[in-house]
């Protein structure tokens, strides 16, 4: 008689825990507290759900994720690779394409992921038990397993026992889609470390600077973040420039360390380099030029078809340019440096940074030292977690639902394997 196998939680982890325990040959049940699956997978990839990428296929990008994670994504994806992911999409029915090295289904919605990993659990015969939340896990004495207290909306609440479970809750990202955070309380109550989440993937706050004034402006940059005054990481891309913030992508791939220096009470700032790809001396040069050959310039034309109107408002006011009509050829040795300093190194400091509901991963989790390499708790025989809920977090591009493909993957598995027949 095959063993029973509790999955908790049934985002992109989740499902996938529980396609390995099925195929390992237990009976599953897979828990979700929405009407359906797979909901956060329509938040994916701004909606297209970018679910793995080209370097996962052909090199080391491991670098690509968060240092105390890094380990740990490398050995579980090496046991369901990017390879294995992209068969195992196909031979759902979801068609995929590859676009500058991000894999999408070819629909280019992730709706469509969702809703063909729905049917393909369906079709495992594993069974889904929706708008159902788990409220506890109790330890059963004697190797005999694991009791799990639930409920649905009318509240009355519901024990079930299960040979192994698998904890594939999430992390505290989008609550709205029910990721709420609520593993961690599960793992507090069971005594398994949890290093503190915060969020990752999101907006980077300041107070009181000039770059407010171009509030709206998306524009190409070179961005650096500084901790303690040392260049930490860097990146380029497309930044968005917020009333209060920056964003995108460029600012994203550095939020996560960002974001845990700043909680740490370290002082970090950004560096844009707003001319991006010139030489070091290029866009200095590129002044001199343009107030030698446009004669009879005023300040405030010096920047028009280089950039928009009020991004190089807040350059003239960070370089200290106090008046805006006089002669660009009145400028003097020490402003153009600054005009200079402030496109290519313009600095923020950062005062704050997004909530979890504007996050699109966290880091923090369940500390790795804590499982083996089949992703059981060590302290907890028979109890195994995957996804968000390790503290495990990569950058923009696929990456994190790779892991937690993978990481679904293999806890399924071996929590079937071990489980026994």
């Amino acid at each position: 008689m095959s063993r029973r196998i509790a999955v908790i939680g049934g985002g992109a982890s989740g499902i996938f825990a529980a396609l390995g325990a099925k195929r390992a040959g237990a009976f599953v049940t897979l828990f979700e507290r929405n009407d359906r699956v797979g909901k956060k997978l329509l938040m994916t990839g701004n909606g297209r759900c970018n679910f793995t990428n080209r370097a996962l296929l052909s090199g080391d990008a491991y670098k690509e994720y968060y240092p105390g994670g890094a380990s740990l994504a490398r050995s579980v994806i090496s046991r369901f690779t990017a390879e294995d992911t992209l068969e195992l999409f196909k031979a759902s029915g979801i068609m995929v394409c590859e676009k500058e090295g991000y894999y999408y289904p070819y629909s280019d919605h992730a709706s469509s992921v969702r809703d063909a990993l729905e049917l393909l659990i369906k079709r495992e015969d594993i069974n889904i038990s929706t708008a159902m939340k788990v409220t506890g896990i109790n330890i059963l004495p004697g190797d005999k397993g694991f009791e799990l207290t639930m409920c649905k909306e009318d509240g009355v609440m519901h024990r079930e026992i299960f040979d192994r479970c698998i904890m594939a809750c999430g992390s505290r990202a989008c609550p709205d889609t029910g990721s709420d955070g609520f593993g961690y309380k599960l793992c507090k109550k069971l005594g398994i470390p949890v290093t503190k989440p915060y969020p990752a993937l999101t907006r980077c706050c300041f107070e009181n600077d000039p770059l407010s004034l171009a509030a709206g402006v998306r524009c190409d940059s070179h961005v650096t973040l500084v901790i303690d005054g040392k260049k930490a990481l860097s990146d380029s891309g497309r930044l968005q420039i917020l009333k209060d913030a920056i964003s995108g992508i460029v600012v994203f791939q550095l939020s996560g360390r960002a974001i845990r220096a700043f909680e740490e009470g370290r002082e970090v700032s950004f560096m844009l380099d707003l001319y991006p790809g010139a030489k070091a001396d290029g866009f200095e040069e590129l002044l001199r030029t343009r107030i030698d050959e446009l004669g009879g310039l005023c300040v405030a034309d010096l920047f028009t078809g280089i950039f928009v109107k009020p991004l190089a408002q807040a350059v003239l006011k960070k370089a200290g340019i106090g008046d805006t009509y006089a002669l660009a050829s009145d400028l003097g040795e020490n402003e153009i440096k600054a005009l200079d300093r402030a496109v290519r190194a313009y600095e923020i400091k950062m005062s704050g940074h997004g909530s979890f509901a504007q996050c699109q991963v966290c880091s923090g989790g369940i500390d790795t030292d804590a499982v083996d390499e089949d992703l059981m708790i060590r302290s907890v025989p028979g109890l195994y977690a995957c996804g968000e809920l390790l503290d495990v977090d990569g950058i923009c591009g696929g990456y994190n639902l790779q892991f937690a493909i993978s990481s679904g993957m293999t806890a399924g598995l071996s929590a079937g394997l071990s489980a026994g027949h």
